[in-house]
């Protein structure tokens, strides 16, 4: 069973912090990875920038698995839904116009 302690220690920052202030790891004692969740981003980011190829290479095979979560297709689809809700409510501005100016008319 897991023991959950009031505070935890960060092994990069070195500060005290809430339980919750840190990832999820079944194989540790305490069920929580040794760095906080801050200092986990931070890590991630760098790595990433240290590591552009292999950025690539994984958003390539994450694209080619995942055709469905491209994000020029998802893009071009809402534009595509915008227009066309703008382009009926262009047409019922026209209606209510040609109403109103029959009933000015009158």
């Amino acid at each position: 069973m897991l023991e959950l302690k009031d505070k935890k220690l960060c092994r990069i920052c070195g500060e005290e912090k809430e339980p919750s202030e840190f990832y999820l790891n079944p194989r540790n004692k305490d069920g929580l990875i040794s760095y906080c969740k801050k200092c986990s981003k931070e890590n991630s980011k760098e790595w990433a920038k240290n590591h552009p190829d292999k950025i690539a290479i994984f958003n390539r095979r994450y694209k080619r698995k995942h055709p469905q979560h491209d994000l020029a297709s998802y893009t071009r689809k809402r534009i595509n839904s915008k227009e066309k809700k703008v382009i009926k409510l262009l047409e019922e501005i026209k209606k209510l116009k040609s109403l109103l100016s029959g009933i000015i008319k009158t």
